[in-house]
């Protein structure tokens, strides 16, 4: 060869054995994750290798190319049981492999050794060296090799093929591993021992030069890659497995570059997405809510997202999210190295759903109180005026008996008077007097209505005669006309005097909301077991504000009234067990509706 080639072939050596023993530092250190120690053990054995061969290359004697030859054997010795040892500590099975068992498998090699250091006795391992291999930079190429070197060679092959069947079973039996993870393992297993083929078989394209001594170094870079890429030794891929692999929560591990590493069952099921298809993918585009390059956003606090569910994706028209709160942890390597972070999704449906019911329930209790409180005030208010309408009506019906005593010893005086224009004067102010006290004593009997407890006598009566006596005890003017639609045979069983008393206030009502004039209808009919009474005017009617007003004590409209009218009318209906509707619109009229059950 050239002195250039030459040149070039130590140095490339050189160099695979520095990033060699690199690598097995690099893994020594970080010895306590699982594989990471046998892996270790594997490069510095590669290592070892390349330096053996180098030497020997450059070795100017047979004799000492010899003794190198003999040194490069105890790396064929170590590097398949490292090999063995490392795929099942990857794959969780470290307990497989005691130290009893790896003491059996290292016979084999122990007794290979003994016979390398000792092969001019026997020539097991090999028989026949050509003596022109005897100078430097010649590898020393055996022409025969001895029948236990086969049996060794095979050895070796079946720990290196067992090691990769256990991680290709390991990579179709669970979803720890990305599938380029294990091939590129595999592959770093494989080179070596077809590179090894190579140079025994005497396969090698350059002369004087050992292809397959190039293969170790690469071979074990494509196993470093394989590994750290994938933070391999930053998180215990057994555990992973059985930590994780039942949970319903999603669990996924992104790496410093904002790749997804590895994820769980639970994770597939929540982001509705396949493991090949999360794995290798920025977070930034898989995770809702990933904040890509805000590290202390991700180190900081939980974030919450939504996705449709089944039932939204299929097309039911009950649309519903599922809720989801993401929580992200970082992830620091032995030496406290940002390297990557543990994202844990949470469903928190129930929890939400849970939430927002109470919160429902929440605000009907408060409405609730309101309205209770509302009642209590209102029933607070009530009972005043209800105290206050009893002493006033109490205090005023003596009063206005007497005045009403009077106005009739009045008349009966003026009756004797003869005609004049004196006695006319006098007979309309005492009209006058009379319809006043008419108008004090319905005050009257509306305050002590609404204070006392009705109790109804309910008797069975004639209906249409009832709706007469209250026409008849109502001044209906002239520019009003009244028509009444009562089934003269009617009957209905009411307290007539407190009926009489409802309806006197309504039709009051009625042509007071008449100052111009029009109708007023008063129709009855029965409906099923109860009978409707309807008062009907075309008066000025009201508005929706006045409307939702009617019934409480005291609101009136008119510029002269107390407000208690329907209010008493209301109290009386109710105590018949019956209803009152009332429906009107400005300018068109009112309509008052009273249903009274008959049973």
């Amino acid at each position: 060869m050239t002195p250039l080639i030459t040149t070039l072939h130590m140095l490339l050596l050189i160099g695979l054995a520095a990033l060699g023993a690199y690598l097995g530092i690099y893994s020594w250190h970080r010895r306590t994750a699982p594989g990471a120690k046998m892996y270790a053990i594997f490069m510095l054995a590669m290592v070892s290798y390349i330096i053996c061969y180098a030497m020997e290359y450059v070795s100017a004697d047979l004799a000492t190319k010899i003794i190198w030859s003999k040194l490069e054997y105890i790396s064929p010795a170590i590097v398949p049981l490292a090999w063995l040892g490392f795929s099942f500590e990857f794959t969780g099975r470290a307990r497989w492999l005691s130290r009893s068992k790896l003491a059996l498998l290292s016979v084999m090699p122990a007794i290979t050794l003994a016979l390398v250091w000792t092969n001019e006795c026997h020539g097991l391992i090999w028989s026949v060296i050509p003596p022109e291999v005897g100078v430097p930079f010649r590898i020393m190429l055996v022409s025969t090799y001895g029948a236990w070197f086969w049996v060794f060679w095979a050895y070796n092959s079946v720990l290196i093929l067992v090691g990769s069947a256990i991680l290709i079973g390991d990579a179709l039996s669970s979803k720890r591993h990305n599938r380029g993870q294990v091939v590129a393992l595999i592959l770093g297993a494989i080179i070596p021992w077809v590179g090894t083929m190579v140079f025994i078989f005497r396969l090698n394209p350059i002369k004087d030069i050992s292809v397959a001594h190039f293969t170790y170094i690469p071979a074990g870079m494509l196993i470093a890659w394989a590994l750290f890429h994938y933070r391999a030794f930053d998180i215990v891929p057994a555990a992973y497995d059985v930590l994780t692999g039942g949970m319903a929560d999603g669990i996924l591990i992104v790496n410093s570059q904002g790749e997804i590493t590895n994820v769980n069952h639970g994770a597939e099921v929540i982001l509705n997405r396949t493991r090949l298809g999360l794995i290798g993918k920025q977070a930034s585009v898989s995770l809702p809510k990933w904040l890509d390059g805000d590290e202390a956003v991700l180190d900081a606090s939980s974030k919450y997202f939504t996705i449709a569910n089944d039932q939204a994706v299929k097309g039911d028209s009950a649309v519903t999210k599922n809720y989801f709160e993401m929580n992200t942890s970082r992830i620091e390597d032995n030496k406290g190295r940002h390297a990557g972070w543990l994202v844990l999704i949470h469903d928190i449906t129930d929890l939400k759903q849970r939430e927002e019911c109470l919160q429902t329930h929440s605000t009907e209790l408060e409405q609730m109180v309101d309205k209770t409180q509302r009642l209590l005030k209102e029933k607070d208010r009530l009972a005043a005026i209800g105290e206050t309408a009893t002493m006033v009506g109490h205090d005023l019906r003596n009063p206005l008996q007497s005045i009403t005593n009077t106005l009739f010893l009045m008349n009966e005086t003026l009756k004797e008077i003869p005609e004049s224009e004196c006695k006319k004067t006098m007979m309309s102010y005492s009209d006058r007097l009379n319809k006043n006290v008419f108008y004090m004593e319905k005050i009257v009997s509306d305050l002590q209505d609404f204070s006392r407890q009705l109790e109804p006598s309910l008797v069975e009566v004639n209906l249409a005669q009832v709706v007469d006596d209250a026409s008849a005890s109502v001044i209906v003017p002239s520019n009003v006309s009244m028509s009444k639609r009562v089934p003269s045979d009617m009957l209905i069983k009411v307290d007539p005097l407190l009926m009489r008393r409802a309806l006197v206030n309504l039709f009051s009502n009625a042509i007071q909301a008449m100052p111009d004039g029009g109708t007023l209808l008063v129709s009855a009919a029965r409906e099923g077991d109860a009978i409707r009474i309807s008062v009907m005017d075309n008066g000025v009617g009201m508005s929706k504000e006045t409307l939702s007003r009617l019934f409480q004590p005291l609101f009136t409209t008119k510029a002269k009234g107390m407000g208690m009218g329907l209010v008493v009318i209301k109290r009386i209906v109710e105590a018949h067990n019956g209803s009152i509707n009332i429906e009107s619109e400005q300018g068109e009229g009112t309509t008052v509706t009273i249903i009274l059950p008959q049973q």
